[in-house]
């Protein structure tokens, strides 16, 4: 008789359904994916700098393969930046709301100019309020444009300034 009143109550803290913990991530995902794309965007960035630096193509550029990559990563570590500022914003002001996101997944792609189709967060719960939202959505814009400023200004003062050819159309 005791098999007919023998209902499953729980009896301790372990048998009562707890939600999972939040921010718990695969972080061997994010680093594989983030270093896939500093490859990626660093090819792109040689590639950007070896068109520039031969005047597209009009004259020999004499670097070695370890030279290239070096200006490479000029081109991966500022777009880098930026986006990874303008996702880790968003990200952040999920922390600062206690709202569950995953860290930035970078997406790395070979075959465009950029080097990567850019990044995203996995947000896992629905952001309770307007304000919530506007906050988190943002974040991201004004992270990446902190960075994004600074790089422009850097790059404009290291940039070379390279006299135009005659136009194609043979006009003015």
């Amino acid at each position: 008789m005791d098999s007919l009143h023998n209902t499953s109550v729980p009896t301790s803290a372990d048998d009562i359904w707890q939600p999972p913990p939040k921010f718990q991530d695969r972080r061997w995902v994010h680093l594989a994916l983030f270093l896939a794309t500093i490859a990626t965007t660093t090819l792109s960035g040689v590639g950007h700098y070896l068109s520039f630096a031969s005047d597209f193509g009009l004259r020999d550029v004499p670097l070695t393969t370890w030279q290239a990559i070096a200006h490479g990563l000029w081109y991966s570590g500022t777009i880098l930046a930026i986006l990874g500022c303008h996702e880790l914003g968003h990200y952040f002001a999920c922390r600062y709301y206690n709202i569950d996101a995953s860290l930035p997944y970078f997406l790395p792609m070979v075959l465009i100019p950029t080097g990567t189709f850019g990044a995203f967060i996995r947000i896992r719960e629905p952001i309770p309020s307007k304000r919530m939202l506007f906050d988190i959505g943002i974040a991201g814009p004004i992270a990446g444009f902190v960075v994004a400023v600074p790089a422009l200004f850097i790059g404009l003062a290291m940039s070379r300034i390279v006299t135009a050819g005659a136009p194609l159309d043979g006009g003015v």
